[in-house]
C-alpha cells in the first residue's frame, strides 16, 4: 500500500535529480559561465550548488535513516547553498548596475577619430592630451591619475563602490562600459594585464575583441595601453593584429 512517506521520498527523490540535471548542465556549460561571469562568480556558484545538492541528498537520505541530525544537516546545507547563490546573484547585479558619465577632460580639437587603438608604454596623461575636445571614460586598476585630471572611470577593484567592478566579473564589466558611453567617446582601458592575471588570456582576448566591436557601432572609441614587459609580447602581437597604431 502506498502511504504518505512513499509518495514523501519519490518527491524528494525525484527533486534531488532534477537539481542534479541542473548543476549538471551548469558544469557542461562552465566554461562559458566562467568567461561570462568570471573565476570568482563561478566558483561560489559551483560550491553554492554543490552545497544545495548535498542538502537534498542528506534529505533523502533522512527519510531512508530518520535522524535529528540528519534532519538539521539538510536545512544548514540548503541554506548555505542558497545564500551562497543569492550573494553571487546581488553582487552581479550590482556591478551590472555601475553607470559612469564620460566626459571631456581636456579643451581642444582632437583630429582622432573613434575606432580601435594600441599604444606601447604610453602615460595614461599623454593619451588623455591627444585625445582632448573627446569624451573619456577609463577602466583602470589606479585611478589616481584620472582622478588628478578630473576623468570619469571605472576601477577594477574587489573593493565596493558606485563605480567599481571586480576584474573577474568580465560580463558586468563589458556591460558597465557599453552602457556609459555614447558616439565620440574613447574608452581608455590601461590594466589589460591586470584582467589576464584574473580571467587568462584567452577570456581577456575575447572580451577585448567583443567590447572593440560594440563601441564600433556605436560609433566610440577604444584605446588600449598595453607594454610587451607587463602584458607579454605574444598577447600584444595579438591585439597589434585587431587595434591600429594610436596617431600621433
Amino acid at each position: 500500500m502506498i502511504t504518505y512517506e512513499h509518495v514523501k521520498l519519490a518527491a524528494e527523490v525525484v527533486a534531488f535529480i532534477a537539481v542534479m540535471g541542473a548543476i549538471y548542465s551548469f558544469m557542461a556549460l562552465r566554461r562559458v559561465i566562467r568567461d561570462t561571469l568570471g573565476e570568482g562568480v563561478f566558483r561560489a556558484l559551483t560550491l553554492g550548488s554543490l552545497l544545495l545538492l548535498l542538502g537534498y541528498g542528506v534529505n533523502v537520505l533522512n527519510d531512508v535513516v530518520s535522524s535529528e541530525f540528519l534532519k538539521i544537516l539538510d536545512d544548514v546545507l540548503v541554506a548555505l547553498g542558497m545564500g551562497i547563490v543569492m550573494v553571487c546573484s546581488i553582487t552581479t547585479r550590482r556591478a551590472i548596475a555601475t553607470h559612469v558619465k564620460p566626459h571631456v577632460v581636456f579643451d581642444g580639437t582632437s583630429t582622432i577619430s573613434p575606432g580601435p587603438y594600441l599604444v606601447r608604454s604610453m602615460s595614461v596623461d599623454s593619451v588623455l592630451r591627444l585625445l582632448s575636445g573627446k569624451k573619456i571614460l577609463g577602466v583602470t586598476r589606479f585611478p589616481e591619475v584620472y582622478l588628478r585630471c578630473g576623468a570619469s572611470y571605472i576601477w577594477l577593484s574587489n573593493v565596493g563602490g558606485s563605480n567599481a567592478v571586480s576584474p573577474t566579473a568580465l560580463a558586468p564589466l563589458l556591460h558597465a562600459v557599453t552602457t556609459s558611453v555614447d558616439r565620440d567617446t574613447f574608452v581608455i582601458l590601461d590594466s589589460v594585464d591586470y584582467l589576464v592575471l584574473h580571467n587568462g588570456e584567452d577570456a581577456v582576448l575575447r572580451f577585448v575583441l567583443h567590447l572593440k566591436d560594440i563601441l564600433l557601432t556605436k560609433g566610440a572609441g577604444l584605446v588600449i595601453i598595453a607594454s610587451p614587459e607587463t602584458l607579454g609580447e605574444k598577447m600584444v602581437t595579438l591585439l597589434e593584429r585587431e587595434f591600429r597604431k594610436l596617431p600621433m
